[in-house]
C-alpha cells in the first residue's frame, strides 16, 4: 500500500546547506496541487499543535536544519519534554523557596551555549 500524497521532490543541499541538486520546480508544484486536492494544509500540523500537550512542529524549529536533521531533533525534543520540563519546575520551584526568583537561569546547551530557562521549556 503507497501513500498518494507522498512526493519526492528532486532537489538536496548538503551538510552545511550548499545546494548540490537543483530543486525541480514542475514537480514541486505538482505535489502542491495534490496535497490541495486532498485536502492536506499546513493548517493541519497548527491544529495539532494547538490541541495537543506538547508537540514539536517541525517547521518551527530552524531553517537551518536538512530535513533528516530536522526529524531527529523534533524526536528528541519531544521525548525529553517531559523530564526536562519537571526539571525546570523543580528549579524555579526551589529558587522561589529560597527568596530568589527573580533570578535568571540560563541553561547549558549541548552546542557550548546558553539559553534562558523559559525558552529551553520549549526545545529542551
Amino acid at each position: 500500500m503507497t501513500c498518494k500524497d507522498f512526493h519526492v521532490i528532486p532537489g538536496s543541499l548538503d551538510h552545511r546547506g550548499s545546494e548540490t541538486k537543483r530543486l525541480d520546480n514542475l514537480s514541486l508544484e505538482e505535489a502542491i496541487v495534490s496535497c490541495r486536492k486532498s485536502g492536506i494544509k499546513k493548517s493541519i500540523e497548527l491544529a495539532i499543535g494547538d490541541n495537543a500537550d506538547f508537540i514539536t512542529l517541525g517547521h518551527q524549529l530552524t531553517g537551518r536544519l536538512n530535513f533528516p536533521r530536522r526529524i531527529s531533533t523534533a524526536f528528541y525534543n519531544c521525548a525529553v519534554w517531559r523530564v526536562f520540563n519537571n526539571f525546570a519546575d523543580a528549579i524555579a520551584d526551589t529558587l522561589d523557596e529560597m527568596g530568589l526568583g527573580q533570578i535568571k537561569v540560563n541553561i547549558l546547551k549541548a552546542d557550548g551555549g546558553t539559553m534562558p530557562l523559559d525558552l529551553s521549556r520549549k526545545v529542551p
